[in-house]
């Protein structure tokens, strides 16, 4: 679906050493996660770094009114942590690092790019995670701010430094602490890549997505 955030972790092998984590999941590279499917997470798991598959879309633990499951929250703007309880409640003692090494981002809905540092290395993204009550199943929203780039209008992942990883996971730092570690904190050397519209379906998974049109040599850097 046009506008709708997607992003990859084609380096897969890097991201062990980058995050000095475990993993208790197999890591495959990935060219185009979509929301719905799931992914590494990075969580600190009774106070060890693990990698973990979640599945993209954040339930709360509790059923709503009524009994019925609310809705799933794939990416929420940081400034409405504080006012959503979903969000503040994960956010408070559940933030988690969302592996990847780049984003898609669409102008003006009518050409896609890849967004990824340059050169490619493996990022993470703030999140926030939690498990249902009901199937047990851990579930994770990426945590959305300003455009990386030029010439986009839509908000784009926030990027947490390596530096601030251990602080970011620690359910002890405070939530007005944690939100400091997010403010401006890009990484220097982003690189934007035309790309085609076969990003758009979550069905295609592969190199191709991420190729750039025309010469690749003309590519933005940010």
């Amino acid at each position: 679906m046009r506008g709708e955030l997607h992003y990859t972790l084609t380096t897969v092998d890097d991201a062990l050493a980058a995050t000095g984590a475990v993993t208790s999941c197999e890591l495959t590279p990935r060219f185009n996660i979509a929301p719905g499917q799931h992914a590494p997470v990075l969580a600190a798991l009774d106070d060890t770094r693990t990698i973990k598959q979640m599945r993209w879309g954040l339930l709360p633990r509790w059923r709503g009114h009524g009994g019925k499951r609310g809705p799933l929250v794939h990416a929420a703007p940081f400034e409405a942590v504080p006012a959503t309880p979903l969000l503040r409640d994960a956010f408070k003692n559940q933030r988690c690092l969302v592996l990847a090494d780049g984003c898609y981002a669409w102008r003006e809905l009518k050409q896609p790019i890849w967004v990824h540092p340059e050169p490619r290395r493996v990022i993470a993204f703030a999140g926030v995670w939690n498990v249902n009550d009901d199937d047990s199943q851990a579930s994770f929203a990426i945590l959305m701010g300003p455009p990386l780039v030029t010439r986009v209008n839509a908000q784009m992942p926030l990027v947490i430094e390596p530096a601030c990883y251990d602080q970011w996971l620690d359910p002890k730092r405070s939530s007005e602490a944690a939100m400091d570690l997010v403010a401006s904190k890009y990484l220097p050397g982003w690189r934007a890549d035309a790309v085609s519209t076969r990003m758009s379906s979550p069905a295609h998974d592969d190199s191709q997505c991420i190729e750039p049109l025309g010469n690749p040599n003309q590519g933005e850097l940010f």
